[in-house]
């Protein structure tokens, strides 16, 4: 359908100006109507219901919950305890290495495969303490109470220093030789063949590498 169109008179310029008339108030409200339906479409995918956005806060944050939590407190309680045992005996370590010329890294990291810092810890086989010395190990080296944290981490770093100098200085010989005794590593010249030992050997080298980052060589 064509619409007329109006003349109008501009009085300032007397020119006649064209105007056409808008569509009828049927099709404008349907255009409308339109808009109107598009833009609650629009934000009805772009924007959650308040009530869904907190149950979506509610699910991510227990899923967070549930995923992390369990590694976090984990990790957090392991810092803390390599933490605590360090620094607990740090003052004892560092100076009976300085007495017996020993790595406090090593001794160090002795304790922390040995007994994982707990002075009260007694193997299968007798052995006491924080370095795990036994009774007649302790009696040979002229060491009073092992029960006694000082006296034990005494007793263990003395033992390192004499299996250091009994293989002159060689620091795997020795570490294999905590474990299983300087007899087995002298018969075989070199790491004995035992499962035990060779973990044993490799858990010291690795702790002894990470307390050089604390207590220095």
């Amino acid at each position: 359908m064509f619409w007329p169109a109006f003349c109008l008179i501009d009085r300032g310029m007397m020119k006649p100006t064209f105007k056409i008339p808008f569509p009828n108030a049927r099709e404008t409200t349907k255009v409308r109507r339109t808009k109107r339906l598009e833009k609650e479409f629009v934000t009805d995918i772009i924007y959650l219901p308040p009530k869904r956005n907190k149950i979506a806060m509610l699910a991510l944050i227990f899923f967070v919950y549930i995923f992390f939590a369990p590694r976090l407190f984990g990790l957090l309680e392991l810092v803390k305890k390599e933490c605590t045992g360090v620094v607990k005996y740090q003052e004892s370590i560092e100076m009976l290495s300085k007495e017996y010329n020993v790595p406090a890294a090593l001794v160090a990291a002795v304790i922390k495969t040995e007994s994982d810092f707990r002075p009260n810890a007694v193997s299968p086989v007798g052995a006491r303490g924080l370095m795990q010395v036994m009774p007649s190990t302790a009696a040979w080296l002229k060491v009073g109470n092992i029960s006694d944290p000082h006296e034990n981490i005494r007793a263990g770093t003395k033992y390192i220093r004499m299996l250091l100098d009994q293989f002159r200085g060689n620091l795997v010989l020795a570490i294999a030789s905590y474990n299983a005794g300087p007899g087995a590593v002298k018969k075989f010249g070199t790491v004995p063949p035992y499962p035990e030992t060779r973990k044993y050997v490799q858990k010291v080298l690795h702790h002894y590498k990470e307390f050089k980052k604390t207590l220095g060589a």
